[in-house]
């Protein structure tokens, strides 16, 4: 088993921007405390181990070459949670309201959000904006 140490530098946001310090759910409840963590991780403490063999099993549910090569380099789903949360509430207030105006409205915010979520990412320094681009198109 690896054992990691705490890092030292950086807290809370800062602290899991840095892919070499972020270790995601593998934090313990007293580093996420010391750290200012709570509340931006999941409630569940997961090994490193754990976390990868959760990611494999991921992959493993791809089917074929391609679509695991797709998996492995597209956003982590920010932009696509954005995209789908976006588009299901425009297609609600197209669907319950019969103004050509409102329907535009709509759907020009579901497209505003979605570029926004990917726009921040690469902003943000946490995908290539090729990575955004190439998932938006995969849709």
């Amino acid at each position: 088993m690896i054992t990691l140490q705490a890092p030292t530098r950086g807290r809370g946001v800062a602290l899991l921007e840095d892919p070499l310090l972020n270790r995601g759910a593998a934090f313990t409840s007293d580093e996420r405390d010391e750290m200012g963590l709570d509340g931006l991780l999941p409630p569940v403490v997961e090994t490193i181990e754990q976390q990868a063999q959760r990611a494999y099993e991921a992959l493993d549910r791809y089917g074929d070459d391609l679509a695991r090569h797709v998996y492995l380099r597209s956003p982590s789903g920010h932009t696509t949670a954005a995209t789908l949360g976006a588009g299901l509430l425009a297609w609600a207030v197209a669907h319950h309201r019969h103004s050509r105006v409102a329907c535009w409205l709509a759907w020009a915010a579901a497209v505003v959000v979605a570029a926004a979520a990917g726009w921040s990412r690469v902003w943000l320094g946490m995908h290539c904006p090729t990575d955004v681009r190439g998932r938006a198109s995969s849709w």
